[in-house]
Order: structure tokens, then sequence, then C-alpha cells
């Protein structure tokens, strides 16, 4: 069987068995327990992009996402997966909770998301470089888009 990498904005994983293993990580060796919100901010950002692959992603994310937060699974409807599992979920801006199927975002795929994969795996390393090159200084950086200063500090380096 083929190896399918799972490749986001800023993270990426050689497999999806690799990626299942990183967000399962954040559902239950983080140290959030049922009802906390995702507080860490790499997680969330995680969690944010794998979102966007979402085939529902629309549905899910509705008028924005407020937190996500670690909630059981009989609150879902659909599928009763047991009485004391626990999966990631979604609390939207309107004050609307819905499960976030993380694993069906991991593991769909389409002619677009593979696409969009391919594209981004090709030019990943390019990008790393053209970051790091950016930052290597320590001097003061400016967005080539805004001419915003970027704080190095608030950079999620992977």
């Amino acid at each position: 069987m083929a190896r399918i990498p799972v490749v986001l904005e800023t993270f990426s994983w050689p497999t999806r068995s690799a990626a299942e293993a990183a967000f399962r990580g954040i559902l239950r060796n983080s140290g959030y327990s049922v009802g906390d919100a995702v507080s860490d901010p790499v997680h969330h950002r995680m969690l944010i992009e794998l979102l966007e692959r979402h085939p529902d992603h629309a549905e899910k994310a509705g008028p924005g996402v407020r937190e996500f937060f670690i909630g059981r699974t009989r609150d879902a409807s659909g599928v009763f997966v047991g009485a004391n599992a626990i999966g990631i979920w979604i609390r939207r801006v309107d004050g609307e909770e819905v499960d976030f199927s993380y694993l069906t975002a991991i593991r769909q795929h389409s002619a677009k998301s593979d696409a969009k994969e391919a594209l981004r795996t090709e030019v990943d390393e390019r990008r790393q470089e053209y970051r790091d090159a950016r930052f290597a200084s320590r001097e003061e950086v400016r967005s080539d888009l805004s001419g915003d200063r970027v704080e190095v500090k608030s950079l999620i380096v992977v």
C-alpha cells in the first residue's frame, strides 16, 4: 500500500497513521479532561488547519470556530462509539457545539485534496528554506505582503 502523506499549511506527516497519532496525542496525552478547551496554541493551529481539510468544513466551522474542546462522543448525533469515549469537539462562535471528526478529515481525500497536498509537498522545502533565511539574522522581519513587522515569537516552527 502506498504511503499517503498528510500535508497541512504548516504541519505535515509522512503517513495518515502518523497524522492520526499526532491528533490522538492531543486528545489523549496532552492533559486535557472532558470539557477542557484546547489551550495550547500549537494544538489549536493543528486543529484549525486540519478542519480546513474536512469534507464538511463549512458545516463544522459554521460562522467561525471559537475553540476546540474535549467532549464525549455519546453527545454527538450519529454513531455510538461507547459510553466513555471522548473526541475533539468544536465550539463555534454562534454557541453551537459539533463533533469535529478529526479522523474523517485525515482519512478523506479527493482529487482536490490530493492535488493540494502534492503541490504543498512540492514547495515545502523551498518554503522552509525561505522562512529560515528570513529569520536567520534575528533582526526585524517585515511581511512581504503587508509590510507589517513579523514577531519571531509568534511563529509556529515545526
